[in-house]
């Protein structure tokens, strides 16, 4: 398991916000990818991320919202409480550029 300061360069090593949070998510939960790109906002109550949704790329069809393939792949996850202070930091720069956006933008939770 990599240390907390491999985790933490890797995550500050991400030009992007939207990479540096999914990074933040998989290394702090051990999620798989298609499961923390298949998040959505509802998946988040308080400091738990329910597992309900993966996103994979069909062929044909382009990212599709699927269901995860086990039963037991469908679960609740604890969040870290920095992992939960970042996601509401995400989420308030995600408000303000909804606001500024208005009509363009495509809410897809």
């Amino acid at each position: 398991m990599p240390s907390a300061e491999a985790v933490r360069a890797l995550v500050d090593a991400a030009d992007d916000d939207a990479l540096r949070i999914a990074l933040l998510i998989a290394a702090t939960t051990g999620l798989r990818r298609g499961e923390v790109v298949g998040l959505r906002w509802s998946s988040l109550d308080g400091s738990t991320l329910r597992v309900t949704a993966t996103l994979q790329r069909v062929r044909g069809e382009g990212l599709v919202y699927m269901d995860p393939k086990t039963d037991r792949s469908r679960r609740s996850v604890m969040l870290p409480p920095v992992t939960v202070a970042a996601l509401r930091v995400w989420r308030k720069q995600q408000t303000e550029r909804r606001l500024l956006l208005g009509e363009a933008w495509h809410d897809g939770d």
